[in-house]
Protein backbone atom coordinates (compact mmCIF):
# COMPACT_ATOMS: atom_id res chain seq x y z
CA UNK A 1 0.00 0.00 0.00
CA UNK A 2 1.36 3.52 -0.68
CA UNK A 3 -0.82 6.80 0.80
CA UNK A 4 0.32 9.97 -1.29
CA UNK A 5 -0.84 13.27 0.32
CA UNK A 6 -1.59 15.75 -2.62
CA UNK A 7 -2.72 18.94 -0.34
CA UNK A 8 -4.93 19.40 2.03
CA UNK A 9 -7.44 16.66 2.89
CA UNK A 10 -6.46 15.08 -0.28
CA UNK A 11 -5.08 11.54 -0.19
CA UNK A 12 -4.32 9.22 -3.28
CA UNK A 13 -4.46 5.44 -1.68
CA UNK A 14 -2.74 2.66 -3.95
CA UNK A 15 -3.64 -0.59 -2.52
CA UNK A 16 -2.33 -3.76 -5.10
CA UNK A 17 -4.07 -2.59 -8.45
CA UNK A 18 -6.77 -0.43 -6.89
CA UNK A 19 -6.26 3.26 -6.69
CA UNK A 20 -8.64 5.15 -4.93
CA UNK A 21 -8.65 9.22 -4.82
CA UNK A 22 -10.02 11.08 -1.23
CA UNK A 23 -10.68 14.54 -1.43
CA UNK A 24 -13.69 15.60 -0.17
CA UNK A 25 -12.80 19.29 -1.71
CA UNK A 26 -11.98 18.58 -5.23
CA UNK A 27 -13.38 20.89 -7.34
CA UNK A 28 -15.08 24.10 -6.96
CA UNK A 29 -15.23 26.40 -4.08
CA UNK A 30 -15.61 24.75 -0.47
CA UNK A 31 -19.05 25.46 1.31
CA UNK A 32 -20.67 23.53 4.49
CA UNK A 33 -24.86 23.63 3.45
CA UNK A 34 -24.96 25.66 1.25
CA UNK A 35 -24.33 28.67 3.24
CA UNK A 36 -21.83 30.81 1.29
CA UNK A 37 -22.35 33.79 3.99
CA UNK A 38 -20.84 31.86 6.30
CA UNK A 39 -18.42 29.71 5.52
CA UNK A 40 -16.45 29.57 1.78
CA UNK A 41 -12.83 28.77 1.09
CA UNK A 42 -11.75 28.63 -2.66
CA UNK A 43 -8.16 27.17 -3.32
CA UNK A 44 -5.37 29.46 -4.20
CA UNK A 45 -4.29 27.36 -6.96
CA UNK A 46 -6.47 24.74 -9.16
CA UNK A 47 -4.77 21.53 -8.66
CA UNK A 48 -5.01 19.05 -11.75
CA UNK A 49 -5.47 15.46 -11.30
CA UNK A 50 -2.73 13.83 -13.57
CA UNK A 51 -3.95 11.41 -15.95
CA UNK A 52 -1.90 8.25 -14.21
CA UNK A 53 -4.33 8.88 -11.03
CA UNK A 54 -7.22 8.18 -13.05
Amino acid sequence: MELTWLDSNSWLIDWGNKRILLDPWLVGPLVFGGAEWLFKAERTACRPIPDRWI
